[in-house]
């Protein structure tokens, strides 16, 4: 969560903000920030970050913001290889319909051409 130095009230800029144990106004409306988003995307709280990336308000990045990310890193290498694994299952979905196409079609003119010459004796 970016912006948190545009948060209400604007000219409170005092960090480091305690957002487990809200202490100010600004740290306050920060974790309430926290809360409606991880609401909204039906995370928790813990997976959200509020940082700042202001020229001369920079704040939580290495503290918060990394971690985070790191934290992630697990889940996120899951949700990659279920795509992949998606995928995979799709091509060989596909790849097993040609073959299977290729084999009936193979039967049907084997037996096909069986079937005119027993009725043509």
């Amino acid at each position: 969560m970016t912006h948190i130095d545009q948060l209400r009230p604007l000219r409170e800029w005092e960090p480091p903000y305690n957002i487990a144990d809200p202490d100010s106004l600004k740290s306050n409306m920060i974790r309430q920030s926290i809360d409606a988003i991880a609401k909204d995307l039906k995370i928790s709280g813990d997976q959200i970050a509020a940082v700042s990336l202001a020229p001369g308000n920079l704040y939580n990045v290495e503290e918060g913001l990394i971690p985070t990310i790191l934290q992630q890193l697990d889940h996120a290498k899951g949700i990659r290889y279920t795509r992949c694994l998606r995928n995979y299952h799709q091509d060989d979905y596909w790849r097993r319909l040609w073959t299977q196409s290729k084999n009936a079609g193979r039967f049907i003119a084997k037996k096909g051409f069986e079937v005119f010459e027993k009725k043509a004796f």
